[in-house]
């Protein structure tokens, strides 16, 4: 019987006392209100779980009482909108939310995120999978040096990084874990190559490195990590090494504490102290698709349309922006509302750009040269001869910002400004016409803790990526 029933069944008895009426009401209240939003709203984690078990109507999901449900996405689609908002602003998610079953009844969102599957996923939780894989790349690479140009496996890696594990931190008394693993590997020839693998990561990063646990959580990017060590570029890099009659010294270096702001270089991999030609890597990993990002001054965000495309955003916005920026009443719809109004100039300079007349038919030529330059900055800042591998689904690809102007130039790209301003994070999508309107890149608005943090994003989509890694495929076979 449950608690609504209970309560009409004994609310004019004598033995039913005022106490047990009013702990009833609350109950029955309590059963049929969902979880209200804003305890949602602390968590990303517990949305992207909520996502992942709607979207995966399969699995079924456990409840605490033991029983379990289905949540199959097609009953769950205004849900599963308000809940993929609220991870670009999660000042949207507001109300009370429910999730439909399999059969069409409805639970609410309190007894999922008390459920034993959101203890479990936060268990095994991976706290940042970027910093994560540039430990895991670091041991890969240092791997295929120590194998002279054998194929290496995940378990390779692995053991290589317990090994390194059983090391004293380097870094004790601070919350950053840096430990050493010296190799010295007897070649064919008699002589001796001692490679050198160092990996510095915050303390909960290492952790996640190193815990067996969360292995599981990181397959793909071992799998990546392991895909890369054993590609042609990386083979001729290590052959070249432990083929030469020389007694070499090599160091991997994967650096996620030292903030230098003056490089993207995440790993380093340095061949008698010099850094090689395949030395400079910047490391992008899963599904991210950011490059370079700036904050909320007015400086950072008229800087970036600069740097990306040579255009300067009316000053006539700066007061409205630096004013819907003070501490003093400021909200979240002021900031986006200011923010919309620059990207619509910035899309309006663009676009002159893109659509030249008259004196200006060069315009568009030469905006490709600086989209290219600023691309390359934000993979690279000063640096030069930097690549970016990005690791995702197993694989990885190998991309040259420095080509950039090149492949756009020969692909003969037809470039075009779609701006998006009708959703509460303005965004500006550079397309090529010429494919469909595939995207090229994004410059992004994103705000978060209500307003009070502010970023403007870089970020490369599936059709550049395809493209310069194509075009670096390319160049490799035409040596």
């Amino acid at each position: 019987m449950n608690e609504l029933d209970l309560l009409v069944e004994n609310y004019f008895t004598d033995s039913f006392e005022a106490s047990d009426l009013f702990r009833l009401v609350e109950q029955a209240m309590l059963s049929e209100a969902g979880l209200p939003a804003s305890q949602i709203r602390k968590s990303e984690e517990r949305i992207r779980i909520f996502i992942t078990k709607i979207e995966t109507p399969e699995e079924p999901f456990t409840l605490t009482d033991g029983s379990t449900v289905v949540l199959p996405a097609e009953k769950n689609k205004e849900l599963l909108s308000r809940l993929y908002a609220a991870l670009e602003d999660p000042v949207l998610l507001s109300g009370t939310l429910y999730v439909t079953t399999a059969n069409g009844n409805k639970i609410t969102t309190g007894k999922l995120a008390k459920s034993n599957v959101y203890t479990a996923s936060k268990k095994l939780l991976i706290r940042n999978k970027g910093d994560v894989a540039e430990g895991i790349l670091g041991a890969a690479v240092a791997t295929a040096f120590i194998s002279g140009g054998n194929q290496i496996s995940v378990a390779d890696v692995e053991a290589f990084l317990d090994e390194l594990n059983q090391n004293e931190n380097e870094l004790l008394g601070t919350n950053k874990t840096a430990k050493v693993l010296t190799n010295p590997t007897r070649r064919e020839d008699g002589t001796t190559d001692t490679i050198t693998c160092v990996i510095r990561l915050s303390t909960i990063n290492f952790n996640d490195l190193m815990n067996k646990d969360k292995r599981s959580e990181l397959t793909g990017l071992f799998n990546s990590a392991v895909a890369f060590a054993n590609s042609e570029e990386m083979v001729e890099a290590t052959i070249a090494v432990a083929a030469n009659g020389e007694d070499n010294k090599v160091a991997v270096v994967s650096d996620g504490v030292s903030k230098q702001k003056k490089t993207k270089i995440d790993i380093k991999v340095f061949l008698d102290g010099k850094l090689t030609p395949i030395g400079r890597i910047s490391l992008k990993a899963g599904g991210t698709e950011q490059l370079g990002q700036v904050g909320g001054t007015w400086e950072a965000v008229a800087g970036m349309f600069r740097i990306m495309f040579g255009i300067e955003i009316d000053e006539r916005l700066k007061e409205g922006w630096q004013i819907a920026m003070m501490p003093a009443g400021r909200t979240a719809k002021r900031v986006q509302d200011e923010a919309k109004k620059i990207y619509q100039d910035a899309h309006l300079k663009i676009n002159k750009l893109l659509n030249p007349t008259g004196d200006d038919v060069e315009a568009e030529i030469d905006l490709i040269k600086t989209i290219a330059a600023g691309m390359n900055y934000q993979v690279a800042l000063e640096d030069e001869g930097i690549i970016l591998v990005h690791l995702d689904a197993g694989d990885f690809k190998v991309l040259d910002f420095a080509m950039l102007e090149d492949v756009l130039r020969e692909q003969e790209v037809d470039l075009a400004s779609i701006p998006k301003l009708d959703r509460l994070n303005p965004t500006i999508q550079i397309v090529d016409k010429k494919a469909g309107n595939k995207p090229l890149f994004q410059i992004r608005f994103k705000q978060e803790n209500k307003g009070k943090t502010i970023r403007h994003y870089v970020e490369k989509k599936e059709h550049m990526v395809n493209l310069l890694a194509e075009a670096r495929k390319q160049r490799r076979l035409a040596r």
